[in-house]
């Protein structure tokens, strides 16, 4: 529904346009009554083709068309309606009106009550006829309407008749005299009309093939368009999504280098990158630090043994002997087996010592981000029609996202468009759906 303010309608009024129709007349002598049953007021203005009333709200009104000689209509209208409803203004309220000419024989009792009622329908919240009034007097209505058609056409026939009796007759007073000239012009006429008819035929397939050229190359325009407006908004969906991947990317690769950091840190368990320890028999006796065995884990030991050279923990800058004290407390004594390959260097030896395995945080392990399949968009058309519009429901699926256009067209010429319930241009509408 649309609405509007209350100052664009500050008059509180409703405007109905009127076509009148005279049936076999002209609006010679014709008026029209309107009588404020309300106020008691009435007045009265000659009938035209079309004209406009303007109808104060909460009253009711009898309108009457009349012409001497003709039936008199006339249509009963209650401006009532809810005042927070009134304060929004109405859309004017059009309607037509027949007069047709009284005949002898008619029963016409049926047109001394209004052929229609115009009152405030809540379904529609706007005006409307009362369709169960209608429907009362329908049948009766189109009876009597039935009756005086069938006398015009009665009486048409009969003056059509008598015309062809009258030109007959001429006819026959003329033949011998004019037989000759009368051939001769007829044939010219045929001849004529012949060249006339073929012409205008020439014309109208000329004019028709120009138009069909002109719709098949704006459509073609149209679905360019069409296409540029869908390709662009592919192009952005992708966008966006190549720029998720990369952020996922980056926070992948800033988690990985925080793990790594925090394994390099003195006093921690070492990551991949650490130094590998000395071969068992390399001038120490002290046994190598590393993880048990089955831990999963083929990182290198996490430091030389001690007496091995310069590479000892205690000669970092910041590492002193308490922090070789806590490693040690931290380390986990292993089996010792009578010939095998140790933990950290992975080289045989005659005379294997116990290991120290040193617990390390398990590895993190991120999700494979999954790649992003364009999914073309699934477009589902609906068309509701109502009293005084018709509502085309676009629905448009993509990508696990649903999304309803709808294009509101109403009978007194209002076209509004709209993406779910917030007003949109007609362009954006085509733009996302395709539709006219």
């Amino acid at each position: 529904m649309v609405c509007f303010s209350t100052t664009a309608f500050a008059q509180q009024k409703l405007k109905a346009p009127v076509k009148l129709k005279i049936e076999d007349g002209d609006f010679e002598g014709v008026t029209v009554v309107i009588k404020n049953s309300t106020t008691g007021e009435s007045n009265s203005l000659p009938g035209t083709s079309k004209f406009d009333l303007d109808l104060k709200l909460n009253c009711e009104y009898v309108i009457s068309f009349n012409k001497p000689g003709y039936i008199t209509k006339k249509i009963a209208l209650n401006t009532n309606s809810p005042g927070d409803r009134a304060g929004q203004g109405f859309y004017p309220f059009n309607f037509e009106v027949n007069l047709f000419k009284q005949y002898d024989g008619v029963n016409i009792v049926i047109f001394n009550q209004p052929v229609g009622k115009i009152s405030y329908n809540r379904l529609i919240d706007d005006f409307d006829y009362d369709t169960d009034y209608t429907k009362q007097i329908q049948s009766a209505l189109k009876a009597a309407e039935e009756e005086i058609k069938q006398k015009q056409r009665e009486e048409q026939a009969q003056a059509a008749q008598k015309k062809k009796e009258e030109e007959q007759k001429k006819l026959e007073e003329a033949a011998l005299a004019k037989e000759a000239a009368k051939a001769k012009a007829e044939a010219d006429k045929k001849a004529a009309e012949e060249a006339r008819v073929l012409a205008a035929q020439q014309a109208k397939d000329k004019k028709a093939e120009e138009e069909r050229v002109k719709r098949e190359a704006q459509a073609q325009i149209d679905e360019e368009k069409r296409r540029a407006a869908m390709a662009k908004m592919e192009e952005e969906e992708r966008a966006k999504a190549k720029a998720s991947e990369e952020e996922e990317a980056r926070k992948a690769a800033a988690a990985a280098l925080a793990q790594e950091n925090n394994s390099n840190r003195p006093g921690g368990t070492q990551g991949n990158d650490s130094r590998p320890a000395t071969p068992a028999g390399s001038g120490s006796d002290t046994p190598p630090v590393g993880k048990p065995s089955g831990s999963g884990s083929e990182n290198p030991q996490a430091g030389k043994p001690s007496g091995s050279g310069n590479d000892s923990p205690s000669s970092k800058p910041g590492k002193g002997e308490g922090d070789d004290k806590a490693l040690e407390a931290n380390a986990i004594p292993t089996k010792k087996q009578d010939k095998g390959v140790t933990k950290a260097t992975g080289i045989q030896g005659e005379d294997e010592k116990p290991e120290i395995a040193v617990s390390a945080p398990a590895p993190v392990v991120k999700p494979a981000v999954e790649p992003a399949y364009e999914q073309l968009p699934d477009i589902s058309v609906e068309e509701i029609t109502e009293t005084n519009r018709t509502i085309k429901r676009v629905t448009v699926r993509k990508n696990e996202k649903e999304t309803i256009f709808s294009k509101v067209v109403y009978k007194w010429g209002g076209v509004f468009y709209f993406k779910n319930t917030t007003s949109i241009s007609e362009s954006l509408f085509w733009a996302s759906t395709g539709q006219k």
